[in-house]
């Protein structure tokens, strides 16, 4: 993740944040499947990047998320 996605990641307001979790975590949780069922993930790589986005944005939801506020 670049640093002009973690800025774009910190202007989203909180539902959009949630959005944003949920489906990180819904193809986090596929690809953690394919590998799980011996086949091997296309790209390896997005398994580090989807769990950083993960982190990413719980931290920004446990800050508050907007500078703005």
């Amino acid at each position: 993740m670049t640093k002009k996605a973690h800025a774009e990641l910190k202007k989203k307001n909180p539902d959009e944040l949630q959005r944003e979790l949920s489906s990180a975590r819904l193809e986090l949780l596929k690809l953690n499947a394919q590998v799980a069922t011996g086949g091997a993930a296309k790209e390896a790589g997005k398994i580090t990047m989807l769990k950083k986005k993960v982190a990413r944005i719980k931290t920004l939801q446990t800050k508050g998320g907007n500078e703005s506020r």
